[in-house]
């Protein structure tokens, strides 16, 4: 079953950083209130970057996952404790995009908006080497709220194999 919500890395790295933007923002993702633990098992090999955005398809949030796969990494963005370290969405969804406290409730308030109002979009790769490199890259480029704000991108045109 092909999953739309899925790009693949080796489709994109003879691209340039503006258009896999473009392919990320003209991607629909999967709603999270639709996404179940099975979408993302079978995704080989499960390690890359994700975005998540908004029904604008603004890019939200940017992560990357190569020490586990996306099927561990992305369930845990919504742990709703305080004390827990792996709830990024989470947090961010609080302090920068509504400006309140991170407390149990409000990440409580966060996961039903994460549910209710996002998407999920995947970077698959098969080269672990470049996750880091791309998922930054993207940070900085792509405007979401856990952006970069000191790394500028002197040359977008630049093959993302080459970066």
């Amino acid at each position: 079953m092909k999953k739309e919500f899925v790009l693949q890395y080796k489709d994109f790295e003879e691209g340039t950083i503006d258009g896999l933007l473009k392919k990320i923002k003209s991607t629909s993702g999967v709603r999270l209130s639709e996404l179940k633990v099975m979408d993302l098992f079978d995704i080989d090999p499960g390690e890359g970057v994700y975005i998540f955005i908004d029904s604008k398809n603004k890019l939200f949030h940017i992560g990357k996952v190569s020490s586990m796969s996306f099927v561990e990494r992305i369930p845990h963005h919504f742990d709703i404790r305080k004390g827990a370290w792996m709830n990024r969405l989470l947090k961010i969804i609080c302090e920068k995009h509504w400006n309140v406290e991170i407390n149990d409730k409000n990440l409580y308030k966060a996961a039903k908006f994460a549910f209710a109002e996002l998407k999920l979009i995947l970077i698959n790769f098969n080269n672990r080497e470049k996750i880091e490199r791309i998922e930054r890259l993207l940070r900085s480029t792509g405007e979401p709220l856990n952006r970069f704000k000191s790394f500028k991108l002197k040359d977008a045109t630049i093959k993302l194999k080459d970066y």
